[in-house]
């Protein structure tokens, strides 16, 4: 079947491709803008709350309680408040987009700003309202309809399963007072283990049925061409979240092992504080010496664009 790209239009190549737990599905390639896709809408089934059945029991890993994954998640937004809120937020409306159970919300409201969500997921749609008394709509037709706009507002590991993309980000963008920011995360096509070290195992591991887009660098770039709503700037990086230590991981044991960290882990940090406790010397030096090689591992990494997530920020 002939199927053009979602960004550019031009004609995909076709290929058989496994997903984690095994099933085959047909994969969409795009040569011109370095772009992958799944033809199908999964809204439905993320609806459902099918995901995590998929991207975690999938993978062989097990789906954690609401408490445990609320504090997983709350554990990284601390460090999303730190690198994209600021001052000139506090007072100010702020949306994040598939919210989950309302962690970055949660402290967002804490730094001072008026936070709203959106959250496909039904069961994490009212866990939101009725736990957190935040306000939450399951999509942004609601927010459309309204004359309120917002300073920042927030994809974290969204637009991965947004049937339509480009369509949407236009309408987001709408959203936006003058001058605000859309910042997005999305994982990387380009990625080191998948790509340059070829772990079969992580190639395996990298596709998931829910998950039907896959940017690079590039076809982000053609993606923000592609747009009708006006802007005045973006930004593009790669950025490394997972350690040489969870790659060294992958090649011993071939499977994921739980980080409980989305697109990161601990593992070099847990490291780092058990060598501290010993208060010794040599546990000094050996803390100094990981913390280095995983700075230079990642810059390397990231310096060739193959950073295992995307951060891009458009400027209305």
């Amino acid at each position: 079947m002939v199927v053009p790209c979602k960004i550019c239009g031009q004609i995909s190549k076709s290929s058989d491709k496994q997903v984690r737990g095994g099933e085959i599905l047909q994969l969409y390639s795009c040569q011109d803008c370095n772009f992958e896709f799944f033809s199908h809408n999964p809204e439905e089934k993320l609806f459902n709350d099918q995901l995590d059945h998929s991207r975690l029991e999938g993978a062989g890993l097990v789906i954690p309680e609401i408490q445990e994954d609320y504090n997983n998640g709350l554990e990284q937004s601390y460090n999303y408040t730190k690198e994209f809120l600021d001052e000139s937020d506090i007072g100010k409306n702020i949306l994040e987009i598939g919210c989950s159970w309302g962690y970055f919300l949660d402290l967002v409201r804490n730094y001072g700003c008026k936070p709203y969500g959106v959250e496909i997921n039904k069961k994490r749609k009212n866990y939101v309202e009725t736990n957190l008394n935040i306000n939450c709509e399951l999509n942004i037709e609601k927010y459309e309809e309204t004359k309120k706009r917002y300073k920042k507002i927030f994809l974290f590991y969204v637009l991965e399963y947004i049937y339509e993309p480009t369509k949407y980000v236009d309408r987001v963008l709408k959203l936006l007072e003058p001058s605000g920011e859309l910042i997005v995360i999305t994982p990387n096509l380009n990625d080191v283990l998948k790509d340059i070290f070829k772990n079969k195992a992580f190639q395996n591991f990298f596709y998931d049925k829910f998950t039907i887009n896959y940017f690079s660098k590039k076809s982000l770039e053609v993606f923000l061409e592609r747009l009708d709503e006006k802007y005045t700037s973006y930004d593009i990086r790669t950025d490394q979240g997972y350690s040489f230590a969870n790659h060294i991981s992958w090649h011993i044991h071939k499977k994921p092992m739980e980080t409980k960290i989305v697109g990161g882990d601990r593992y070099i940090t847990n490291i780092n504080e058990t060598l501290l406790k010993t208060k010794s010397e040599l546990g000094e030096k050996l803390v100094k010496i990981f913390e280095k090689m995983n700075l230079d591992y990642s810059k390397a990494i990231s310096d060739h664009d193959f950073g295992n997530r995307i951060v891009l920020k458009i400027v209305k």
